[in-house]
């Protein structure tokens, strides 16, 4: 069961309702920070790389994005509930950029199933709010991502709808 992005479930949003999420601050003038060699910096996302194969299994994929950079999606669903109890998910994607985890991934919010209109807004807005403001404060955090995709999974729980 790997990730599914394009499921057939009739109270989803369509594509086109996907919410992007950039977290990134909009400059990178932090010249006063110390960024470790390259080799470094790609040991840190292989570690990240590593807690979440880990962790969200065959609902984590890893691949290659623009420039190199690697994309990596999680299908998100509320935790702690038996499979017929959920009734909503969606798939998180971050971009990874060369000087993660110094570097703010770029990340979005997609194919979000299961919630009507007004909710999937509100998520959205919400997990928007809550990325940047864990970004920000996480900025050199090996973990980062793993993070962001518990802030999708609370989000989840808070507006499940049972199938």
């Amino acid at each position: 069961m790997g990730l599914d992005t394009d499921s057939d479930d009739s109270s989803s949003s369509s594509h086109e309702d996907s919410h992007f999420a950039s977290a990134a601050p909009s400059t990178n003038d932090d010249s006063n920070v110390e960024v470790p060699s390259f080799e470094d910096l790609s040991i840190s996302c292989a570690d990240e790389v590593t807690v979440l194969t880990a962790i969200y299994a065959d609902d984590f994929k890893s691949e290659k994005g623009t420039w190199g950079q690697k994309k990596l999606n999680v299908r998100v669903k509320p935790p702690d509930l038996e499979p017929k109890q959920i009734g909503c998910h969606a798939t998180l994607v971050a971009q990874i950029p060369k000087q993660y985890p110094y570097a703010v991934p770029k990340i979005k919010l997609w194919d979000i199933k299961g919630l009507s209109k007004s909710k999937n807004n509100f998520l959205a807005e919400k997990f928007n709010q809550q990325a940047l403001e864990q970004q920000l404060s996480k900025v050199g955090s090996l973990i980062m991502v793993c993070e962001l995709v518990q802030i999708v999974e609370d989000l989840l729980l808070g507006h499940k709808v049972a199938r």
